[in-house]
């Protein structure tokens, strides 16, 4: 589940109408390119795991030749080895297997200088903006910051962005993944049933969850 909070206040309309795509069009190839690409294509044949090339004869010493077969052996069981580990990871689908549940939050009434000290302290680029009962009313960033200037008096509240898309612990990954696609956003706070933050899910997360966690087809 997504939904979008203005000022703490979820709404309750579909969110999709409360924020504006930022997705990149995608060229089409002019008639000339396509058929470049086209012919390239058709000349390209797919490549194969190593074990699996196609062998040229030579006139190599039979002990040197059975040596090539046992590295090619070698390569076919790694190979598999490594299939057989990946498709053994536990399937990672929800937010909370993979959010960062250690969120550092600024409250309401404090300044731009404190949320800048606290980014450069622990290495942030987004901070959820909460009210005196820790429930969310907005999200700042690290661009937030450089476009207000240098001034250390401005609350927070005058520069954060006030419509945040957040998710719930259970929301799956690729929902989160594709809003995150779509509308350029580069955290996505999770709440509970009264709008305090649990946690948080940057483009790193999920990209460090495909890297360790486990095969992306487990995820569709």
């Amino acid at each position: 589940m997504l939904v979008v909070t203005d000022f703490g206040q979820r709404i309750q309309t579909p969110w999709r109408e409360q924020l504006s795509s930022r997705r990149v069009q995608a060229l089409n190839a002019s008639t000339r390119v396509a058929a470049v690409s086209t012919e390239r294509d058709s000349h390209r044949r797919p490549s194969l795991p190593p074990y699996q090339q196609p062998h040229q004869q030579s006139h190599q010493p039979p002990h040197q030749h059975l040596r090539q077969q046992n590295l090619h052996q070698q390569q076919a069981d790694q190979y598999t080895q490594n299939e057989t580990v990946t498709k053994a990871r536990q399937a990672v689908k929800e937010a909370q297997q993979i959010m960062s549940s250690r969120v550092i939050c600024i409250n309401q009434n404090q300044n731009t200088q404190i949320a800048q000290q606290l980014m450069q302290k622990h290495n942030f680029h987004h901070l959820p903006v909460i009210d005196q009962q820790a429930q969310l009313q907005g999200l700042i960033s690290d661009r937030d910051l450089l476009a207000q200037g240098t001034s250390n008096s401005t609350l927070v509240t005058s520069i954060m962005q006030t419509k945040v898309l957040c998710a719930a612990r259970n929301t799956p990954i690729r929902e989160i993944a594709e809003a995150m696609l779509e509308y350029r956003i580069g955290a996505l706070p999770l709440i509970d049933s009264n709008n305090k933050v649990e946690g948080i899910i940057t483009r790193h997360d999920i990209l460090q969850a495909v890297v360790q966690q486990g095969p992306i087809e487990l995820w569709t």
